[in-house]
């Protein structure tokens, strides 16, 4: 049996930015904090953000050689009136903190396939699409550190079992693509401590396995960033960590490679 289900959702909201937490990572850096404050009324003069956000999710469910199946493509808007903008851009030595002045918007859209192209095997495709923007210092351009682009593959099987009590094999296969994602402005720094425009496309692969010998005890063994991709020169300026370069928080990518683990899960 095949069927549609159609949704819409819409909603307007409003947060009061913690910006001192919610922007902890940057201080690990050399740049200076600047709040450029433009209401009284408020904390530290920034604005409370406010926006509205439209949505609509469209869901098919079919079956594939009689095994269930569903695609879903979800479309979602955002629209900020009133935001904190964290300005990393005006100036490598600087976080600036001011509200917003102009547009500030994100688009997405998601396809998500979920399916079993062979018995017992569970499988989730999807790809989402990213617009964020953001006016920053008088330029409206792409949020720093957002993928545009970015896919998902996870394969789960389970092999059979006689029955309930009986030992089984669990097996999972998970890999992520991330596109490219702007990063912040480093052009007015010295040639040696600018950090790339922009990162490269990279994938991330996890795995594990799991032997389950009852409802209660599992061991298992897994592997993380399996192709042990790790971003190049993480640190701006590592040798000098009180000079005016040194920039730990321009992370686009895992900064440790291939992590392999095992344990064991005994359920009460």
């Amino acid at each position: 049996q095949e069927d549609w289900v159609f949704r819409a959702v819409a909603g307007r909201g409003q947060r009061t930015q913690n910006i001192f937490a919610e922007n902890m990572a940057y201080f690990a850096s050399a740049r200076h904090v600047m709040i450029t404050p433009s209401n009284t009324k408020a904390l530290y003069g920034l604005n409370p953000e406010t926006a509205s956000n439209f949505g609509f999710n469209v869901t098919h469910y079919f079956t594939v050689d009689y095994r269930d199946a569903t695609i879903a493509v979800d479309l979602y808007r955002t629209v900020f009136d009133k935001q904190v903008v964290v300005d990393l851009d005006s100036s490598p030595q600087m976080l600036r903190l001011y509200n917003l002045i102009g547009e500030s918007f994100s688009n997405s859209i998601q396809v998500e396939l979920n399916m079993q192209p062979i018995e017992g095997l569970d499988t989730r495709i999807a790809y989402r699409y990213y617009d964020v923007q953001q006016t920053i210092n008088g330029m409206l351009r792409q949020r720093p550190f957002v993928a545009q682009h970015r896919a998902f593959i996870n394969f789960g099987y389970a092999a059979e079992r006689e029955d309930d009590e009986a030992a089984q094999m669990l097996y999972d296969l998970t890999l992520q693509w991330f596109g490219s994602k702007r990063l912040p402005e480093t052009s007015t720094n010295p040639a040696a401590f600018r950090a790339r425009r922009t990162s490269p496309d990279f994938v991330v692969v996890n795995t594990q396995i799991t032997r389950s010998f009852s409802s209660a005890f599992d061991l298992y063994l897994g592997a993380e960033n399996l192709l042990n991709f790790r971003q190049d020169r993480p640190i701006i300026d590592a040798a000098d960590p009180n000079g005016n370069y040194f920039d730990a928080a321009l992370i686009w990518g895992p900064v440790y490679g291939r992590t392999v683990y095992m344990g064991l899960r005994w359920r009460l």
